[in-house]
């Protein structure tokens, strides 16, 4: 049961999020934001290197 409730809690926070995930992840294809980029090129740089 508690399985259940934990997929239940996921949906819910994604219903409430789905927006401005959304909206950040156009920002970031565009190339309109970068407050992230310093977390991102070390994690690629190391996977791909």
């Amino acid at each position: 049961m508690g399985f259940a409730w934990t997929i239940v809690a996921m949906v819910i926070l994604m219903a409430i999020s789905w927006r401005y995930l959304g909206a950040y992840m156009v920002s970031v294809y565009e190339n309109r934001t970068r407050w992230l980029s310093y977390m991102e090129r070390p994690i690629y740089k190391i996977a791909f290197f």
